[in-house]
């Protein structure tokens, strides 16, 4: 069982090895505020801050 539970882990540590080599390869270097990005997906961040704090009043999550 110890040897299936080492294999399991290198397993995982591969696949997150191969993640960030990707990312790696592939980044262009550009960032993008965070307000931008909601933007371009149509949505207003004080209105998605709001609706968050109105369900973390409520005790939704």
């Amino acid at each position: 069982m110890r040897r299936l539970e080492v294999l399991r882990e290198a397993e995982r540590d591969l696949r997150d090895l191969g993640i960030v080599l990707t990312r790696a390869a592939t980044d262009d270097g550009v960032r993008h505020a965070l307000t931008d990005v909601v933007e371009r997906f149509g949505f207003d961040r004080a209105a998605l801050e709001a609706e968050l704090d109105e369900d973390l009043t409520t005790g939704l999550e």
